[in-house]
């Protein structure tokens, strides 16, 4: 059986006059890159990063223009749906 245990929440620092989210709720990729961790969630327009080294909040990056509906059948019919970081 593997054991997990927390490292630390993935929370987000607030972004200036955007609606970034504040926290990621649904990882669906993750890539490791030195110190560190880039993130992408398939229902949302962002990328969020996180630096290792400290355990500061994370920066959210727009990848997409727009704004997606709060309704979840709404929402699934027009996100972008990212599943995986290469």
């Amino acid at each position: 059986m593997i054991h997990a245990h927390p490292l630390r929440l993935l929370e987000l620092a607030p972004s200036a006059g955007d609606a970034a989210p504040r926290h990621v709720s649904a990882a669906s990729g993750m890539v490791r890159m030195g110190h560190r961790l880039f993130v992408v969630a398939d229902d949302e327009l962002w990328l969020s990063v996180f630096d290792l080294s400290t355990n500061k909040v994370g920066k959210a990056v727009r990848l997409f223009d727009g704004h997606l509906p709060a309704g979840q059948a709404a929402r699934k019919a027009v996100n972008p749906d990212l599943e995986a970081l290469d």
